[in-house]
C-alpha cells in the first residue's frame, strides 16, 4: 500500500460521513443549513485522521487476518473482535433509538425507517460472524 493511501482513506470516508451527518440534520430538521453543513465538516474533520491512523495501524483487525485485501474493501473475517462488538453495539442502540423516535414521532419517519432498514441487517450480520467465531473457537 502507498504511503497516501491511508491519509486519502481517510479523507474520503470523513467526507462522506460529514455529508451523512449534514443530511441527517437537515432531514431530522434539527438545524439550518450552515448549521448542519457546519456540524457535518467538523464530523469529516475529525473522522479523516481517525480512519487515516487506524487504516494505517491496522487497528480493529485480527493479528492473522487470512484472506489479503485492500484496507477499504476487507472483508468481516479479518475485523476483529472488538470492532465487530463495537459495531454491534452502535448498530443496536442506532436501531433502538430510531425504532423510539419512529414510534415517537419526534422525527422524520422516513429518515428513522431508512435507518432502520439498513443498520438492523447490518448489525445482524456483524452480530453472525461474532457468533460464527464463537463457535468455531476464533
Amino acid at each position: 500500500m502507498g504511503e497516501g493511501a491511508p491519509v486519502a482513506l481517510g479523507f474520503y470516508g470523513g467526507l462522506f460521513c460529514g455529508e451523512c451527518v449534514a443530511i441527517a440534520f437537515i432531514l431530522h430538521g434539527y438545524s439550518t443549513k450552515a448549521e448542519a453543513v457546519t456540524a457535518g465538516v467538523f464530523v469529516g474533520l475529525v473522522f479523516w485522521p481517525l480512519q487515516a491512523v487506524s487504516t494505517k495501524r491496522g487497528w480493529f483487525e485480527r493479528p492473522d487476518p487470512s484472506p489479503p485485501g485492500t484496507p477499504g474493501l476487507r472483508p468481516l473475517r479479518t475485523t476483529s473482535d472488538l470492532g465487530l462488538r463495537l459495531f454491534v453495539w452502535c448498530g443496536a442502540a442506532s436501531v433502538a433509538l430510531a425504532a423510539y423516535s419512529l414510534l415517537d414521532g419526534t422525527g422524520s419517519a422516513v429518515v428513522d425507517a431508512v435507518l432502520i432498514g439498513t443498520m438492523l441487517p447490518l448489525t445482524f450480520l456483524h452480530w453472525r460472524e461474532l457468533r460464527r467465531r464463537k463457535r468455531k473457537g476464533g
